[in-house]
């Protein structure tokens, strides 16, 4: 059985690797960061996605883009109201 190999990164490509991860982990603290070496793509696991990019550049835009989004929600005000589900909440 023949298994395809890769080389190993060079010390370069382990240390960039290690400071891009880093800058990620500090910029989106709530969320879980890695780079997957069987994909060769950046990840980001948050609350509610699984965020999959080419670079680093590329991952923290895609969470950027999320984080708005997630803040557009939380900002707009409901369609229902509280009295409408309960009326003992109108008083």
């Amino acid at each position: 059985m023949c298994h395809a190999t890769t080389a190993p990164p060079r010390p370069a490509e382990t240390r960039a690797l290690r400071e891009a991860l880093a800058l990620l982990k500090a910029r989106f603290p709530g969320a879980l960061i890695w780079f997957g070496n069987a994909t060769g793509h950046f990840w980001a696991l948050t609350d509610d996605r699984l965020v999959e990019a080419l670079t680093p550049a590329d991952l923290a835009r895609r969470l950027e883009a999320g984080r708005a989004a997630v803040s557009a929600r939380q900002v707009a005000p409901p369609s229902w109201s509280a009295q409408a589900l309960h009326p003992a909440y109108g008083r």
